[in-house]
């Protein structure tokens, strides 16, 4: 008996509810729309031909079964959740989906409508489910949207969109010490391309690139085409200014390499514009204007670069550059030095250790400190060759000082964030102790008080391990960052380094010395060692002296030294 719906007969109540309603099965079999019946605990319990046909399960009973028996995993949670909500507040529920079958076939898109079906007693006996097919609408739209907001040719986002995101970024919160840049990028001498091989080639060209701008950026940022040989990146979110740079120093390296269009090899150059928010403005015109701007002085310095609106940040990008490209020479070429400052204990003035500080003796920048080339070797990796190093380097050194009776006890070594990060760093520091014969009671290892309190476990376990082999640990930078005292006392450290920004308005400044008379307490609550970094006075030391810490390091008593002036300052102080 070919009806509309086939009702499961212990459901007799609904039965004969639909049974009554038997005169309109034929006209509503005919709907194109789906319709079903589940009961309240979501099993199926009517349906009509257009369900049945959408699950094609000819020889599989439907009654009695569930969502999950015939739909994918995400459509049966989707499908559960507007469930609920219709028993629960029995109203009709509207949502649309992407039907999928579990066998993952896409059905096509559907605009469904759950309503619930009451007894006498007003409880949800049932839910009543009707599914439109609005696939078509749907790619009508998708189209129309495309028409609207993406460039047609190359399938990036247009003008039009990349303004509208570039202003809901600019409207929303700009968190502290995070920044948000714009690109403009023109290619240079593109009208020759079309001038001499015609439009479609030049088009080519056009697709080319923008495969390759793309390639360049993270998966949020936004690359559009402004029309021409005109494009701009949206970098959402990006630590420094200078970031900006590094990316725009990609583009003009991967765009340089040739493209092959038609067995003809295209070398394409660009001028790039940067301008950054919020520090260059808050308006989204006006800084798609200064990036503009910015590229015309891109252009005016003879093409293939790029410059920053700011001139300042111009010159400091060009800085980094360089700098991050000569890095990847440096250990090679041996330019690499360490400097080793002494520690003192104030009250004997005797030596107790020193400090590993690295130099970097450039071949035509001289010599350059430790903050100027550190960010740039921790963002693009090299701080791990270079902490190894200095790790070999520094336990050499110390190994050599301690065969010839130098008056020195411990050196301190600091470990980067990155350098923590690395799980071969435990192996390298074993090996390192086997090859300079070098003992673990020798060496300090100083790391960041960041470091400690940013994830906990990780840190506590490499710590621990460090520990274990017989090394001493310094929290270093006290006081600048937010440590939890019941975390600190359980982390497997000997001393804690006051920062030197701290020392330097002591005495003097109320606030500085609270803070390193606070500091100086903990320590003592903890029965933990303490250093004061930066001491260059004498009442900054009598200051420290006096609040009972005992052990100081700063320009009052030396200055960072290379290794051969620090072995003879060593051999002076040998009693």
């Amino acid at each position: 008996m070919n009806l509309l719906l086939n009702i499961k007969h212990e459901n007799e109540h609904i039965q004969k509810e639909i049974i009554s309603c038997k005169h309109l099965s034929k006209i509503i079999n005919l709907l194109p729309d789906l319709i079903w019946l589940k009961d309240h605990n979501g099993k199926y319990i009517a349906y009509n031909a257009k369900f049945k046909q959408l699950i094609s399960q000819d020889n599989i009973s439907i009654i009695g079964k569930t969502d999950n028996d015939f739909f994918d995993t995400e459509e049966v949670k989707l499908s559960l959740a507007y469930d609920k909500k219709v028993i629960k507040y029995q109203q009709n529920i509207s949502y649309e989906t992407e039907l999928v079958l579990k066998n993952g076939t896409n059905k096509g898109y559907f605009q469904i409508t759950k309503t619930p079906i009451l007894d006498e007693n007003n409880n949800t006996i049932s839910i009543m489910c009707v599914a439109k097919n609005i696939s078509e609408q749907k790619h009508k739209e998708k189209q129309l949207s495309q028409y609207a907001n993406y460039d047609i040719l190359t399938g990036l986002a247009n003008r039009t969109l990349f303004m509208d995101r570039l202003k809901h970024l600019l409207n929303q919160r700009i968190e502290p010490n995070k920044y948000s840049a714009i690109l403009f990028i023109d290619l240079d001498h593109f009208k020759n391309i079309n001038d001499t091989f015609g439009h479609s080639i030049g088009d080519k060209v056009l697709k080319l690139v923008s495969q390759k701008l793309k390639s360049t950026v993270r998966k949020g940022d936004t690359v559009s085409r402004h029309g021409g040989d005109e494009f701009a990146i949206l970098l959402e979110n990006i630590k420094s200014p200078l970031d900006a740079a590094k990316i725009a120093q990609n583009i003009l390296d991967i765009l340089k390499q040739p493209l092959l269009i038609n067995e003809h090899h295209f070398h394409i150059t660009t001028s790039i514009g940067i301008t950054i928010a919020p520090t260059d403005s808050t308006n989204a015109e006006t800084l798609l204007k200064y990036a503009d701007i910015a590229m015309y002085k891109s252009k005016n310095n003879g093409r293939d670069s790029y410059a920053f609106y700011t001139q300042d940040l111009s010159e400091q990008a060009e800085e980094r550059i360089q700098l991050e490209e000569d890095l990847y020479s440096a250990i090679k070429n041996k330019e690499f030095k360490l400097y080793y400052q002494s520690q003192i204990n104030v009250e004997t003035k005797q030596i107790i250790g020193a400090e590993a500080l690295i130099r970097w003796q450039h071949p035509t920048k001289g010599l350059i400190m430790p903050i100027k080339f550190i960010p740039i070797a921790e963002s693009s990796g090299q701080i791990i060759a270079i902490g190894k190093w200095v790790i070999k380097q520094a336990m050499q050194d110390m190994s050599n000082w301690k065969a010839k009776n130098l008056p020195i006890n411990i050196l301190s070594i600091n470990l980067s964030v990155r350098q923590l990060n690395d799980k071969a760093l435990i192996d390298i520091i074993k090996q390192t102790l086997r090859d300079t014969k070098c003992k673990p009671e020798w060496i300090e290892f100083e790391v960041t008080e960041g470091y400690a309190m940013s994830d906990h476990q990780a840190a506590t376990s490499l710590l621990e391990e460090l520990s274990s082999l017989g090394f001493r640990i310094s929290i270093d930078d006290f006081g600048t960052g937010y440590s939890s005292l019941a975390y600190l006392k359980r982390l497997p450290i000997q001393k804690i380094k006051i920062d030197q920004s701290f020392v330097n308005d002591v005495p003097g400044d109320t606030d500085d010395e609270a803070i390193v008379s606070a500091v100086i307490h903990i320590a003592k609550s903890l029965n933990l060692n303490i250093i004061a970094e930066g001491v260059e006075t004498s009442p900054q030391q009598d200051f420290l002296q006096q609040h009972g810490c005992l052990q100081a390091q700063g320009y009052l008593y030396t200055k960072p030294m290379p290794k051969k002036q620090f072995e003879e300052y060593l051999i002076q102080h040998t009693t």
